[in-house]
């Protein structure tokens, strides 16, 4: 598959990791009220949030058009295109550890909403909220392998061809 088309799938993981973060989004006002766990998860997911938004921003913005360009320069049979850096190992390396930030913080999520006592009205809302995490987390893991065992590797190798 071409370098373009992959980002195209890439995109697609994150529509699906947005749809996951709004998700839970909507019901985490729904435990606001159940106990001193909530407050901290409210903070660390808003943080989660404004953290994952930025992620898929810069990679939307900065690096699918350089993926782009390269894989047209590659069509072309050209030299790599300038682009706004002199190689896309630290952009790449940057983004991969944000995918490793963006694992602690879920995990950290996940923690704080296991094996809480909880009053019997809220254990539902609870197992929602931890649903929806674990949702989260699924799309949140397939947006970081795909990138990082495909797309990622694959744009090194096409840069790298391209001198």
């Amino acid at each position: 598959m071409a370098l373009d088309h992959m980002c195209a799938a890439a995109d697609a993981r994150h529509r699906g990791v947005r749809a996951s973060l709004a998700a839970v989004s909507e019901l985490l006002p729904t435990i606001a009220g159940d106990g001193p766990p909530a407050p901290e998860l409210l903070a660390r997911f808003e943080d989660l949030a404004v953290f994952l938004e930025r992620h898929c921003t810069r990679e939307e913005q900065l690096l699918w058009p350089a993926f782009a360009a390269l894989a047209e320069a590659a069509r072309r049979q050209q030299p790599r295109p300038p682009l706004p850096f002199p190689t896309m190992l630290h952009p790449v390396r940057l983004m991969e550890s944000e995918h490793t930030q963006l694992r602690a913080r879920l995990d950290h999520l996940r923690d704080l909403t296991v094996e809480l006592a909880l009053p019997v009205d809220a254990v539902d809302r609870w197992r929602k909220v931890r649903d929806g995490l674990a949702t989260l987390t699924a799309a949140v893991a397939d947006h970081e392998r795909y990138e990082d065992e495909v797309l990622y590797p694959e744009a090194l190798e096409v840069e790298r061809r391209l001198g």
